[in-house]
């Protein structure tokens, strides 16, 4: 007997792993093997991903006004391989945001928002707005004077919001204001970091298992044949290698810049938002900014806040 095997008996005496991953690998896929499944094991993949790269940075990163621009320059700089986890760590969130769109897309299309399937609609429609706003928060932290002068233009669309807009601003910040600072950094870090991050888990835990709970309740016995492997496995392996080629395709030989040091005295003109928001940003360039007769409220109010939060309720209302 080689080694490897008197080594694997011992673990399987002392674990029972061997059993358990047998039982795994000959399971039957509910609903049968599918590409679907594959596309929400690469957002499980993203998410493992998400989550060791984040702590890797976390481990290096100093989230103050003085301190956060310099240590986004050692890991990039400096750490080796640093720029690497880096452009993985950003570019992995952007292909989620990608991947989450498709996905609802396609729920759309395919009708699976209705009944029994309200739930697992609804969680894909937030665990899509919590990427987005994981990739507003996560923008900010590199504090060089794009993320600073983006975030400065989101932030100061608070105010477009009638009675309630200026508290939102300060809870923003981090304080009265106008400047972004320190305190700005802390609580952006802490959303990013310790909300939307964890957040994020716990819906995509709720959807995977409403997805299977609804797959119980509408496959009649006996279930579709279609064991886990190979087939499933070979599909969902070959979508987390797809959405990690796009990712090391997009990080490139240089991973994501990193442009010079925040100047809260100097607005960057040349500051662009995230791929996500540009829709939204090159749509309320075409509004006025003036005020709308008779309300106190700026025409903008429409395509930041009103025009993507009629959007969403849309979404939401289609099971219905």
């Amino acid at each position: 007997m080689s080694f490897w095997q008197r080594a694997g008996e011992w673990l399987e005496e002392r674990t029972g792993l061997t059993t358990v991953l047998y039982n795994c690998s000959r399971r039957a896929v509910l609903g049968g093997v599918g590409w679907g499944n594959a596309v929400r094991a690469a957002m499980v993949f993203a998410l493992i991903v998400q989550a060791i790269t984040g702590l890797v940075l976390w481990m290096h990163y100093s989230p103050s006004a003085q301190t956060a621009w310099e240590s986004v320059y050692y890991i990039q700089y400096e750490l080796p391989g640093g720029w690497l986890l880096r452009g993985i760590h950003h570019y992995t969130a952007q292909v989620l945001v990608a991947l989450l769109a498709l996905y609802v897309a396609g729920m759309v299309l395919l009708g699976e928002y209705r009944w029994p399937k309200e739930l697992v609609f609804w969680t894909a429609i937030f665990l899509l707005l919590c990427s987005m706003a994981l990739c507003l928060t996560g923008d900010l932290l590199s504090w060089d004077r794009n993320a600073f002068s983006a975030t400065t233009v989101r932030v100061r669309f608070l105010t477009l919001l009638p009675v309630i807009g200026q508290s939102l601003l300060k809870v923003a910040i981090g304080g009265p204001g106008p400047d972004l600072g320190t305190l700005t950094l802390t609580r952006f870090f802490a959303l990013h970091v310790g909300v939307l991050a964890f957040g994020f888990a716990l819906l995509l835990w709720a959807h995977l298992a409403l997805w299977r709970r609804v797959r119980v309740v509408t496959a009649a016995p006996p279930f579709p044949a279609g064991p886990y492997w190979p087939a499933q496995a070979v599909r969902n392996a070959a979508a987390c290698l797809l959405l990690m080629a796009v990712v090391l395709v997009l990080v490139g030989k240089e991973g994501v810049p990193l442009g010079s040091p925040a100047d809260t005295t100097q607005f960057y003109d040349a500051a662009r938002p995230e791929w996500s928001l540009r829709g939204v940003y090159g749509l309320s360039e075409m509004i006025p900014g003036s005020g709308i007769f008779g309300t106190g409220l700026s025409w903008k109010i429409f395509p930041i806040f009103i025009l993507p939060g009629l959007t969403v309720l849309v979404f939401l209302a289609m099971p219905f």
